[in-house]
C-alpha cells in the first residue's frame, strides 16, 4: 500500500503543528515587538529630554547674550544626533538665533513608521529658563526623524521573527520524524497487512501488531481489526453455506428461474432452466436468451423481448397466468410467468420465474370436463344442459322461434340393472347415447341427467307453435324407433324403449326449471299411459306440476315451523306380544290437510336435498327419546328403534360422521338404533353401501332389509349385505292364509333368513289368523295394526312402559 508523501498522517500532523507553532510564535513575537516598540519610543523620548537638558544651558546663554555664534555651536553639537533632522534656537521674541534642517530619507520601514507613530517626524519644544530669575528667555526646538529613531527597533524585530521562523521549521522537522516513527510507519504497516487480507485464505487473515505498539491505541486497532476479520470470516463462511443451501433450493425448484441483463444475456439460471433447454447451468450463462428462444419459436421470442423491454424501461412487473414456452425438444409447454425488475451484481436486470403448469392445465381441463360432462357417456351433464337450455330459451325469445325440451327416461332400465348387473346396464346406456346423438342437429344438445334419464334441447324448431309441436313429436317418435332397435351385448339381446316428455318453449318469459318440470311431468304421463311413447305437455298437466311446487313449498315451511312428528309402531314377540323393538315413522301435521302419512310426500322428499334435514330431524327425535328413557328406565332395557334411511342419506359423504355426532350429543351408543334400508337403496352402489354399513355397524347399529321379496334380485344380494334382520313386505302377509303362492314365498324367506342367521319381522300383520299362521315358524317378530298403529312418542311411552306391561 502506498500513500502520497504529503497525504501521510505524519506530514499532515507536522504541517498542522508547524502552522500552530508559527501562529503562536508570530503572536508571541508580535506581542514582544509591540512591547519593544513602546519601550523604544519611551527611550528616544527620554534621550531627547537628556539632550535638551545637556544642550539647554548653552542654548540659554546664547539666547541671554544673543550670541549667534554660541547658538551655532550648540546647533553643530546637536547635528551629531542623526535621528534629529531639524534643530532651532529661538529668543523670547521667537526670532531664530540659529537653526538646522535636513530632509527625511525614505526607507523600507517608512510606511510602517508613519502608520505606527502617526508620522515620520515629531517636534519637541523645550523652554530655555534663566536659572537665576526663572524667566523663559527662549525656546529649543528638536524635530525627531521617527523612522531613524526606530531603526534599532526594526532590527531587533526582524531578528525576533526570523529566529522564531527557523525554530518552528526545525520543530516541524523533528515532529515529522517523530510522527513518522511513532505513528505513520506502524499505521502503514497495519494498512499494508489489511490490504493483503482479501488475498489470504479464511482462517489465515489476522494481522500482526507493530513492534512496541501491542498495548497502545495502535494495538487496540489491530485487535479490533482482527476481531472484525474473524467476524467477517465467520459471516463469509455462513454466507457461503447459505449460498450453497440457497443454490440447492433454487435448483430444486420446479420453476424455471433465470436473470437477464439489458443485453438479454443469461446471467443466472437454475437447474430446471438448464434441463428445459437440454444443457447445464454453465452452458446457459452468457447466452443470449432471445436468440436461444428464437431458434425454438420466433413468436414466443418476440413476446419475451417485448416483456423484457417493458420491465427494464418502465420498471414494471409483468404476470402471465398462462403463456406458451417451447422447450429444447420442441414441446410446447404451458407456463405461468412472472417478470420482475431485479438488481443483479449492481446492474438492472430482469428476474423471470416460469412455472410449468402444463399438467395442471390439463388436469383442470379434465376436471372442468368432468364438471360438465357425464363420465360414462361423455354427454353433457345436468350442469351443462341447464346452461345450454337457458341460452336456447333466451335465443328463442329473441328470434321469435319455438323450441322444445325432451325428457327421456329408458323404460324398465332398473330391472335390467338389477337382473343383469350394472356393467351390462352401463354398456346399454353408452349404446343408447350414441344412437340418440346420431339423430341430433348441430344446434341440439343431448345430456344425461340421471341413471337412465336424458334431456334433449331442440332450439328454433319453427315460428309456428303447431309446426314446432309437430316437429318435436316426429323427432321423439324417430328417437324411440332408434332406441327400440335390438342391442346385443355379449350373449344377451335387449330391445329397449323410452318414455319421452316434450315441453315447448316459446317467446314467453319461461325459466329452465319450469321447462324441465313440464317435460318431466309429460314424461311421467307417458309412463302412466303405457310407456314406449311420447307425450306433449298440456296445460292440464300443469296441475300436477303446480302440486309439486306447492308440495315443495309446504315441506320447506314444515321444516321451518316444526310440523313433522315422529310416531312409533311396536314390533312384538310372536308368542306373548312382548315389546321387542319399535319402528320410527314420520308424520306431517299439515296446517290445512291434517295428519299426513309418508305416502303423500316421501317420494318427493327422497328426491330432494330436504331429505337430509328431515332424516336428521328423525334421528334427533329418536335419540332424544332414548336418552330420556336412559334416565328413567321406563321402557324395556336395550330397546332398539329402527329408522328408515333413504339412498340420498346413506350415500351422503358426511352421513356416518353426522350419526356419530348425534349419538355423542345424546350420550348413546349405536346398540339402541337399527337402520332400515330397501334393497333398491343397497344395490345402487353395493360396494359403497357395504362399506358405509360396516362403519355404522362398528358403532353398534344394526341393519334391517325392508320390503324384502319385492325386488328382482334379493337373494343374490342378501348374502353380501351385512344386515341383521329381514322384514317381509306387507303385500306377502296379506294373503298368506288363503294364497298358497304367498304362503310358500313367506316360508321360503323365513327359511333363508334362518339359514343366514338373520332375524325376521313380518310387516302388516292385521288379522289374528295371520299371526297364528306365522307362529308355526320360530323367531318371527310381528308388526302391524293387530298389535298397534303407529302412535305419538308420549302415547307409546305410556302404553309400553314397564309399569303398564302385563305381569
Amino acid at each position: 500500500m502506498s500513500v502520497d508523501f504529503f497525504q501521510r498522517i505524519s506530514v499532515r500532523l507536522a504541517r498542522n503543528a508547524v502552522l500552530v507553532a508559527v501562529l503562536i510564535g508570530l503572536l508571541g513575537a508580535a506581542l514582544q515587538v509591540m512591547i519593544d516598540a513602546r519601550t523604544q519610543v519611551r527611550q528616544f523620548q527620554t534621550q531627547l529630554d537628556e539632550i535638551a537638558l545637556v544642550s539647554g544651558s548653552s542654548a540659554q546663554r546664547a539666547v541671554y547674550l544673543l550670541d549667534n555664534v554660541l547658538a551655532e555651536e550648540v546647533i553643530r553639537g546637536l547635528r551629531n544626533y542623526r535621528f534629529l533632522h531639524q534643530v532651532s534656537i529661538l529668543d523670547d521674541r521667537k526670532n531664530v538665533l540659529a537653526a538646522y534642517a535636513a530632509a527625511i530619507q525614505p526607507s523600507r520601514t517608512s510606511s510602517f513608521t508613519q502608520w505606527f507613530l502617526g508620522g515620520l517626524s515629531k517636534e519637541y519644544q523645550y523652554p530655555l529658563v534663566n536659572p537665576d530669575n526663572g524667566n523663559v528667555e527662549g525656546t529649543l526646538i528638536l524635530a525627531l526623524d521617527n523612522d531613524m529613531a526606530m531603526a534599532p527597533f526594526y532590527g531587533r524585530a526582524l531578528y525576533i521573527f526570523l529566529s522564531g521562523l527557523v525554530s518552528n521549521i526545525f520543530l516541524a522537522l523533528i515532529l515529522l520524524l517523530l510522527f513518522n516513527r511513532l505513528l505513520t510507519s506502524p499505521l502503514t504497516n497495519i494498512a499494508d497487512q489489511i490490504g493483503s487480507v482479501s488475498q489470504r485464505k479464511l482462517g489465515q487473515r489476522s494481522i500482526k501488531h507493530p513492534l512496541g505498539h501491542k498495548r497502545d491505541e495502535l494495538g487496540f486497532i489491530v485487535d479490533s481489526t482482527n476481531q472484525f476479520i474473524e467476524q467477517v470470516d465467520s459471516s463469509q463462511a455462513k454466507l457461503k453455506a447459505s449460498e450453497l443451501q440457497l443454490r440447492v433450493v433454487v435448483d430444486s425448484s420446479p420453476n424455471l428461474l433465470f436473470v437477464l441483463n439489458n443485453q438479454h444475456e443469461i446471467v443466472f439460471a437454475n437447474q430446471r432452466m438448464a434441463e428445459f433447454y437440454g444443457t447445464d447451468i454453465e452452458g446457459l450463462i452468457g447466452q443470449n436468451y432471445l436468440e436461444l428462444q428464437q431458434s425454438l419459436n420466433l413468436l414466443e421470442a418476440d413476446r419475451i423481448a417485448d416483456e423484457v423491454m417493458r420491465v427494464l424501461s418502465h420498471n414494471e412487473r409483468i404476470n402471465h397466468d398462462s403463456a406458451t414456452l417451447t422447450d429444447i425438444y420442441n414441446v410446447e409447454r404451458t407456463v405461468q410467468v412472472t417478470r420482475i425488475p431485479f438488481s443483479f451484481s449492481g446492474s438492472t436486470c430482469v428476474l423471470s420465474i416460469a412455472g410449468d403448469i402444463t399438467d395442471r392445465v390439463a388436469a383442470e381441463a379434465h376436471v372442468e370436463h368432468l364438471a360438465y360432462y357425464d363420465t360414462l357417456t361423455d354427454l353433457p351433464n345436468r350442469n351443462l344442459i341447464l346452461d345450454r337450455l337457458e341460452m336456447d330459451i333466451r335465443r328463442a325469445q329473441r328470434n321469435g322461434q319455438y323450441g322444445a325440451v325432451m325428457f327421456v327416461d329408458i323404460d324398465d332400465f332398473k330391472r335390467i340393472n338389477d337382473t343383469m348387473g350394472h356393467s351390462i346396464g352401463d354398456q346399454l346406456l353408452v349404446v343408447l347415447s350414441e344412437r340418440m346423438k346420431v339423430q341430433m342437429r348441430s344446434t341440439d344438445t343431448l345430456a344425461r341427467v340421471g341413471g337412465d334419464e336424458f334431456v334433449l334441447s331442440l332450439p328454433e324448431l319453427s315460428e309456428q307453435l303447431e309446426d314446432a309441436e309437430s316437429k318435436a313429436a316426429y323427432l321423439a317418435e324417430a328417437l324411440n324407433v332408434r332406441i327400440n332397435v335390438p342391442i346385443r351385448i355379449g350373449e344377451h339381446e335387449f330391445r329397449m324403449s323410452a318414455s319421452i316428455g316434450i315441453a315447448i318453449y316459446s317467446t314467453q318469459d319461461e325459466s329452465v326449471e319450469e321447462m324441465l318440470r313440464f317435460a318431466d311431468t309429460a314424461m311421467y304421463q307417458a309412463k302412466r299411459n303405457g310407456k314406449h311413447r311420447h307425450e306433449l305437455f298440456q296445460l292440464s298437466m300443469a296441475t300436477e306440476a303446480t302440486r309439486l311446487v306447492q308440495l315443495e313449498h309446504d315441506l320447506r315451511q314444515a321444516l321451518l315451523e316444526d310440523q313433522f312428528e315422529v310416531y312409533l309402531q311396536p314390533i312384538v314377540s310372536q308368542f306373548d306380544g312382548a315389546l321387542v323393538s319399535a319402528e320410527a315413522l314420520l308424520r306431517w301435521q299439515h296446517p290445512t290437510q291434517g295428519l299426513l302419512t309418508p305416502i303423500h310426500f316421501i317420494n318427493f322428499l327422497e328426491n330432494s336435498n330436504m331429505i337430509h334435514e328431515v332424516g336428521q330431524l328423525v334421528i334427533d327425535r329418536v335419540c332424544q327419546y332414548l336418552a330420556a328413557d336412559k334416565i328413567d328406565h321406563q321402557l324395556p332395557d336395550n330397546l332398539r328403534i329402527s329408522l328408515n334411511v333413504s339412498a340420498r342419506e346413506l350415500f351422503h359423504p358426511d352421513y356416518v360422521e353426522n350419526v356419530k355426532a348425534t349419538l355423542f350429543r345424546y350420550g348413546l351408543t349405536g346398540q339402541r338404533l337399527e337402520f332400515e334400508i330397501t334393497e333398491g337403496v343397497a344395490i345402487q352402489n353395493i360396494s359403497d353401501a357395504i362399506e358405509i354399513m360396516r362403519q355404522l355397524k362398528s358403532l353398534g347399529i344394526t341393519f334391517a332389509l325392508d320390503d324384502f321379496g319385492t325386488g328382482y334380485s334379493s337373494l343374490s344380494y342378501l348374502k353380501q349385505l351385512p344386515v341383521d334382520t329381514v322384514k317381509i313386505d306387507k303385500s306377502f302377509i296379506n294373503d298368506i292364509t288363503h294364497d298358497n303362492q304367498d304362503a310358500a314365498l313367506v316360508a321360503c324367506i323365513m327359511a333363508i333368513a334362518q339359514t343366514l342367521n338373520l332375524k325376521t319381522v313380518a310387516e302388516g300383520v292385521e288379522q289374528l289368523d295371520q299371526a297364528d299362521w306365522l307362529r308355526q315358524y320360530d323367531g318371527v317378530c310381528m308388526q302391524g295394526y293387530l298389535y298397534s298403529k303407529p302412535i305419538p312418542m308420549p302415547e307409546f311411552h305410556q302404553k309400553w312402559k314397564k309399569a303398564s306391561l302385563p305381569e
